[in-house]
């Protein structure tokens, strides 16, 4: 009902075009995994400096974040059940939504600047780490842009949180080979 008051159309009218709340939930997920991954194909075809287009991939989905936080918390909080019951994740959809994204990173890291590492625990470590700033974000009630963010996300993700100064600990089995202790993919 507040749906259909806040869109200035009769309940009966909605109801048109969605069978439940459920499925209007499910459509605007599904509309908005759409424009990110819009967002985020355009980041991935802009500039061929690998590092370049992952920290635009971070800008992209902070500034999705910060213009659609209702959205973002939406996803949170509703984007792991899809029709059927099926359980799914937000991202592994999205993720599926980039096609040849994983090649064209690989493609275009031809100095070698990144480790060869389980490119979906990268992708969910990264949507990881920005969720638990965002939380932090949402907790001083937003009272600066998230986008201040983006130079300490940076930072952690692409340096780590070790200083020079501090002891580096390699965890994979060969760190030129940049195999995983675990499997991975």
């Amino acid at each position: 009902e507040e749906i259909a008051v806040t869109s200035g159309v009769a309940k009966g009218t909605l109801y048109r075009y969605f069978a439940s709340k459920e499925d209007l939930v499910e459509q605007l997920l599904a509309r908005t995994r759409g424009d990110i991954a819009q967002r985020f194909l355009g980041v991935f075809s802009e500039s061929d400096d690998v590092l370049d287009q992952i920290q635009g991939f971070i800008e992209e989905w902070v500034d999705f974040i910060e213009e659609n936080h209702a959205i973002y918390r939406l996803i949170q909080s509703e984007g792991t059940t899809l029709r059927g019951g099926n359980q799914t994740v937000f991202y592994e959809s999205l993720i599926s939504n980039l096609p040849m994204i994983k090649e064209r990173v690989i493609s275009v890291d031809a100095d070698k600047q990144l480790k060869t590492i389980g490119f979906h625990s990268t992708v969910y470590g990264i949507f990881g780490f920005i969720d638990g700033v965002v939380r932090k974000w949402f907790l001083s009630d937003m009272e600066y842009p998230l986008r201040d963010e983006i130079p300490t996300i940076m930072e952690v993700l692409f340096n780590g949180f070790v200083s020079e100064h501090g002891t580096r600990k390699s965890y994979f089995v060969s760190p030129d080979e940049g195999t995983p202790l675990s499997k991975d993919s």
